[in-house]
């Protein structure tokens, strides 16, 4: 590879064995012929401006294969290979089809073949110039009765979706053409939802696209309620009639399976996330390069993965598919510019989970003068970015401002999503931690018992997200007196995030700083040193030394080793 490119396969920055075994495991080398065709190639004298594309390549990333049994067996095979190409030979590392040993054929006897081929044209090229008129215009005709006959199903396709939905609108409508069984009263739309479900099953079972479509459409809407599990529900049965109807690689399958990857990222099911994220972004991605992608979806599924990649501990690779979410919606515009604000929202998440606030911060901004740029209206999208950036205000300290955007942030979900809604509880959440870090622990219990209802109400039993309310409901518990209560839900969210995310993530981090604080108001110092050590060195890796967080996990350090009697390492931990 570096005879050929001038550069190693691998890219490292520090290459430390971590580093490298990382890089071994999970990166895929570029093509060596792609790297000297975009010029990389200034640590070593290449005398080509390229080299041949095809053989030279899968021969070198035969060798450089993840999987042993589809490297090469032996040196052996390895240089019969390269004898084999040097000499115009088909090579192992190359598909074995028609085409590809035709070509080197070709290649050994180009006299030959060029003289066979002139008398060859000469008596075709008659029969060809004759048969190419009658062929064109048939070839047109049968795309122009594709294109028509497409046409018309999808024309023919809408209209029943419509006529369906027009019909469960007139939900509300008390008359005796109501299609309301109880007439006498006003429906809410929970019930209209549930009608159209029910209804859709029996009406459109002989008519699978539309049933698919009217099943997406009602799963979206109990997702954007965060009513999961009858989201599921009926996605599940979109995403299973599309896999079977269109195949697993059409547009509209893959719409269903971007959308399931967001189901599966608020159900804290991320291992699921990646998969369906990667499916649907191999759809799309050769719709793009088909010139006929769905962009505003592309956003979005680039979106979904990137979320899933932070969640899970990989900041920096999530920043990345952000980044690329950011290059392909760049052409969005009025309405549809709103999953901008959600990319820029959770960059903000990617720069605070390395360590960077301030930049957190500025994203943050970025994701709220989006959303004012589509509408000034108080509608869910603002409170959560309300939410993000009072949460992220606080960790710098600036509890005044923090709070007056949580409470802002929590009326807006209460009118626009209600009270018994995730989003609504999160707020609640960083405003009980917002009290709590000002020493209002009163205040801060009382939000976090309102925050724990709405959690019971919406969450299922064992949902990660449970760990957030624990957490700072233990830390007040251990403020107030009551640390052997506290650990007990600490405990609890220590095995919810240990369960879910990958050893060092700051979540696990900061779950085993609040236990070994309550250990130590327990005075059990030698289990609260090995917690409190552990946690110190997560942040420190993971956000650096100086994150408010890691200047945290040192306070929390000092404290134990002032209450143990224990000077000399208290010192090495004093700010």
């Amino acid at each position: 590879y570096e005879i050929l490119t001038g550069q190693r396969p691998y890219r490292l920055k520090t290459r430390s064995p971590d580093e490298i075994a990382r890089a071994i495991t999970d990166q895929e080398p570029e093509r060596p012929s792609t790297v000297v065709a975009r010029g990389d190639t200034s640590t070593f004298d290449i005398r080509h401006s390229s080299i041949p594309k095809g053989d030279l390549d899968n021969i070198v990333l035969m060798a450089l294969r993840k999987e042993p049994q589809r490297r090469y067996a032996s040196v052996g095979q390895f240089s019969e290979d390269i004898r084999r190409y040097l000499e115009g030979l088909p090579v192992i590392a190359h598909k074995d089809t028609v085409s590809y040993r035709a070509t080197k054929f070709i290649k050994r006897n180009k006299i030959g073949v060029a003289a066979a081929t002139v008398v060859a044209l000469t008596l075709l090229g008659g029969i060809i110039a004759t048969a190419w008129q009658a062929k064109r215009a048939t070839g047109q005709a049968r795309v122009a009765a594709q294109e028509r006959d497409r046409a018309q199903r999808e024309a023919a396709k809408s209209e029943r979706i419509n006529s369906f939905l027009r019909n469960i609108l007139g939900f509300s409508d008390p008359s005796w053409l109501s299609s309301n069984p109880r007439r006498n009263r006003e429906p809410t739309i929970a019930e209209a939802l549930e009608e159209a479900g029910r209804r859709a099953e029996k009406e459109l079972a002989n008519e699978p696209e539309v049933l698919a479509s009217v099943r997406f459409v009602i799963g979206q809407t109990y997702l954007s309620q965060r009513r999961l599990e009858a989201a599921e529900l009926h996605l599940r049965a979109a995403y299973d009639l599309r896999r079977n109807v269109l195949g697993p690689e059409s547009e509209e399958t893959a719409y269903s399976m971007a959308t399931l990857a967001e189901l599966r990222l608020w159900q804290g099911k991320y291992a699921e996330v990646e998969l369906l994220s990667r499916d649907a972004l191999a759809t799309f991605g050769r719709a793009r390069e088909a010139g006929k992608v769905n962009v505003l979806w592309m956003t979005y599924a680039l979106t979904v993965a990137g979320g899933a990649e932070i969640t899970m501990g990989r900041a920096a690779a999530g920043e990345a598919t952000l980044r690329e979410a950011l290059e392909v919606g760049h052409s969005l515009s009025g309405a549809d510019r709103a999953p901008l604000s959600v990319i820029y929202s959770s960059l903000s998440v990617a720069r605070s989970d390395q360590g960077d606030v301030d930049g957190a911060i500025s994203h943050m901004e970025k994701s709220l003068d989006e959303l004012r740029r589509i509408s000034n209206e108080p509608r869910m999208e603002l409170a959560i970015g309300l939410n993000n950036l009072g949460n992220l205000l606080a960790l710098k300290g600036d509890y005044g401002r923090a709070e007056s955007l949580l409470i802002e942030s929590i009326e807006i979900h209460s009118k626009s999503v209600g009270e018994a809604h995730q989003n609504t509880a999160y707020a609640v959440i960083n405003l009980a931690n917002v009290n709590y870090l000002r020493g209002d622990y009163r205040q801060a219990r009382e939000e976090i018992d309102r925050a724990m209802r709405i959690q019971q109400q919406v969450l299922a039993e064992g949902h990660i997200d449970f760990a957030r309310s624990w957490i700072v409901l233990g830390r007040i518990l251990t403020r107030t007196g009551e640390p052997n209560a506290g650990e007990s839900y600490l405990r609890r969210a220590l095995e919810l995030r240990t369960r879910a995310l990958k050893p060092g993530h700051w979540r696990i981090a900061e779950t085993q700083g609040a236990l070994g604080e309550c250990l130590t108001a327990q005075h059990r110092m030698e289990e609260a040193e090995t917690l409190l050590l552990e946690s110190h060195t997560a942040f420190n890796q993971a956000l650096g030394a100086n994150d408010p967080r890691t200047r945290d996990a040192r306070r929390g350090l000092l404290a134990l080793y002032e209450a143990w009697g224990k000077p000399d390492k208290a010192a090495r931990f004093r700010l």
